[in-house]
């Protein structure tokens, strides 16, 4: 019986029995970019629940909240949304 409670106990402070897992957030938090290369990483604190990219053309290049146009070089536009 002292092996039983011993064993209760020691999963109860290992938090096994059913704890909840935590909510997943909402918004993604970008905590950095780093631009290489080849290739761009992004770094989350909390990862975005869906990530899409497509190539677009420059006159669906605007910015967020105001709407203006984004001044870019180049001929291919990758638009990647979180």
């Amino acid at each position: 019986m002292k092996q039983v409670a011993v064993v209760a106990l020691v999963l109860v402070v290992a938090g096994c029995g059913g704890a909840k897992k935590a909510a997943v957030p909402e918004t993604a938090l970008l905590t950095g970019v780093d631009v290489q290369a080849s290739k761009v990483v992004f770094t989350f604190k909390s990862a975005p629940q869906t990530v899409t990219e497509r190539w677009v053309p420059r006159s669906q290049l605007l910015e967020s909240g105001s709407g203006s146009p984004v001044p870019l070089k180049g001929a291919a536009y990758l638009m990647i949304q979180f």
